[in-house]
């Protein structure tokens, strides 16, 4: 948020299944967007989502698990995207400011880190059962060798 006019400059979607669901909610979520897109706000969407419908975007996406997209206001409909598979590490995001402003970076893989460790996901998340979304083969494979060979640290 500006301090000064008191407006939003830059939004952050972290997607969520009510996003990306084809009934009310993602009808809202798509209205919203498009509001953020029209007037030029700054929009990072963050899909970490396997299910559900993709926001729609100007040009193809290339196949992947996970999606981050960032679009500065001003060059909309044009957008940097970042697809991802399931065995990427998260990358580094510029977070736009305003025009002539340059964008500070947002390092997501040690933000979700900590997120992890802090919210106890590792006693909450039964990861001997298959993910609700399934992984395709040979992603499926590379999880459960790796979930095997961290249980033995």
């Amino acid at each position: 948020m500006d301090a000064d006019s008191r407006r939003v400059v830059t939004v952050v979607e972290m997607l969520s299944p009510a996003n990306k669901s084809t009934g009310k909610d993602g009808e809202a979520y798509l209205a919203k967007r498009q509001d953020y897109l029209r007037t030029h706000t700054n929009l990072v969407e963050i899909d970490f989502l396997r299910r559900g419908r993709r926001p729609p975007v100007e040009v193809p996406m290339p196949r992947a698990d996970y999606y981050i997209i960032v679009c500065r206001g001003i060059d909309y409909p044009q957008a940097g995207v970042w697809p991802l598979s399931v065995r990427d590490r998260l990358p580094p995001i510029p977070i736009p400011l305003d025009p002539g402003v340059i964008s500070v970076k947002l390092e997501l893989e040690p933000c979700f880190q900590k997120a992890y460790e802090e919210g106890r996901y590792d006693l909450d998340v039964n990861y001997e059962e298959p993910p609700t979304a399934p992984l395709a083969e040979p992603d499926a494979t590379w999880a459960k060798e790796l979930i095997r060979s961290s249980r033995g640290k």
